[in-house]
């Protein structure tokens, strides 16, 4: 029998912004630990690819929902070796078939024509909703689950899951 792994989108509330997108792999033997492929950075600063290795829900006070994109061969998921301290790199590992795929997804660039201008309160809550052609980390996973589920890693239903993510998150109060 071939063993599996879950997939979940993994969303971190933020306060005064938009909830923060990763995708998430738990551990097989400690689920409460695992990887998380993501960008971080702004639309200011523009990304960076990043892998988290051995994140712990138990150490991370951010508010986080979990929404189950289904199951993939665990063949196509490699963990890295070390201690089960969390570390970060900014390198995919080829022989993971997610990361892989996630290296063909360049991280989104800064384009100033997009950048909202005004006080800075106008600009926080301006980049709170979604602008036209800029593309954050809620995008970037969202093309990335695409791809994952066209290359056969993931079920077709892991799209309708990120439609419910992109729903719930969290939105700023109405004016």
């Amino acid at each position: 029998m071939v063993s599996k792994r879950e997939v979940y989108i993994i969303s971190f509330k933020v306060k005064k912004g938009c909830d923060h997108w990763g995708v998430y792999f738990p551990s097989e033997s400690t689920p409460t630990k695992g990887k998380i492929i993501n960008i971080s950075g702004s639309p200011y600063t523009g990304y960076q690819h990043e892998v988290k290795h051995y994140w712990d829900s138990k150490l991370d006070q951010s508010e986080i929902r979990l929404y189950l994109l289904g199951e993939t061969d665990a063949s196509n998921v490699v963990d890295a070796e070390g201690d089960g301290k969390m570390k970060v790199v900014f390198e995919f590992n080829k022989a993971d078939r997610f990361e892989d795929v996630a290296n063909g997804h360049p991280p989104p660039v800064v384009d100033s024509a997009l950048i909202p201008t005004g006080t800075v309160s106008e600009v926080t809550l301006a980049l709170w909703y979604d602008i036209p052609g800029m593309k954050r980390c809620q995008e970037w996973a969202s093309e990335f689950i695409d791809d994952v589920v066209k290359q056969g890693l993931l079920p077709e239903s892991a799209v309708e899951v990120c439609a419910i993510a992109r729903a719930e998150r969290n939105m700023p109060p109405k004016a």
